[in-house]
């Protein structure tokens, strides 16, 4: 084969390479949790995948509607298993809301609501409803 020919299709590779890596990977923020007992005042949370290190997040639930925040978490980017969260047990209720936050404000510092808002993935919040004992 033509030496030019070889080294135009190596610069096709490494550029449709850099494309790729560029564009990123197609995460699709997602949160996977059952219903669960509550032990020693923490939940678990099977997956949770974020787009960016973010913050996962536990809510009260009042008539299909988020309440307050009983607990948080930090998050890596990617595929996050089984992760736990501490929650004020006082203020549970029998379901819970587990949500994604963006880390927007001050990084690796929970500030809510000033800043780390709800994650919106296609015009909706990333969030699961679950029921605990």
């Amino acid at each position: 084969m033509n030496k030019k020919i070889v080294f135009s299709l190596f610069g096709v590779a490494i550029v449709g390479l850099f494309i790729f890596l560029l564009r990123g990977s197609s995460v699709i923020p997602s949160i996977k949790v059952n219903d669960q007992i509550v032990s020693s005042d923490n939940v678990v949370v099977e997956s949770v995948t974020a787009v960016a290190p973010s913050w996962l997040v536990i809510q009260t639930e009042t008539n299909g509607i988020q309440g307050p925040v009983i607990g948080y978490t930090k998050i890596n980017k990617g595929e996050n298993k089984n992760v736990s969260v501490k929650i004020d047990s006082g203020q549970k209720t029998p379901k819970l809301f587990a949500m994604i936050h963006e880390d927007n404000g001050e990084k690796n510092k929970f500030d809510f609501p000033d800043n780390d808002m709800p994650l919106l993935y296609n015009g909706e919040m990333v969030l699961q409803l679950f029921s605990i004992e």
